[in-house]
């Protein structure tokens, strides 16, 4: 058994620290480095080859779907559900506005996460969706906006 410099020890070590590069990697591209720059720092402060440097970052890429993947579904399930029980709760005290309100948000939600899924298919670049406040309602002669403060404040 050998121990390599950064203290990785046996055959395992090697995959150990690539495993290691591919997550800096990651980092780098997630702070918004470019591909060029990536394969600088990679030969900088690796030694590795351009070849090498392409694996790392390909690599990195597929992490970096993989968990958003993962992490994009939960958070629309958890969005849905959220909405779900706004829905529930107006309608129990007869605000049907705001159980309206809540059944057109999990529309445009679905509606969003349809086109998300068909962006991903095509970029490896991350997407983001974040709320906004929508367009004003008038409601009894004023314009109002259906979000709350605080709705803001949390999901934007």
């Amino acid at each position: 058994m050998t121990v390599a410099a950064d203290g990785v020890e046996g055959v395992g070590g090697a995959v150990a620290h690539n495993v290691a590069r591919s997550q800096q990697v990651a980092r780098w591209l997630v702070e918004g480095f470019s591909t060029a720059e990536v394969h600088h720092r990679a030969r900088e402060s690796w030694g590795v080859s351009h070849r090498s440097a392409d694996r790392l970052v390909a690599a990195a890429r597929a992490e970096l779907i993989r968990g958003w993947d993962v992490e994009r579904h939960e958070m629309i399930a958890l969005l849905l559900s959220r909405l779900d029980t706004v829905f529930r709760e107006a309608m129990a005290a007869k605000n049907h506005g705001a159980a309206l309100g809540a059944i057109n948000a999990q529309a445009k939600l679905a509606k969003v996460l349809e086109t998300l899924e068909r962006m991903a298919k095509v970029t490896t670049r991350p997407l983001s969706v974040q709320p906004n406040a929508g367009m004003p309602r008038e409601i009894a002669g004023r314009k109002m906006y259906l979000s709350s403060p605080e709705y803001m404040a949390r999901y934007a």
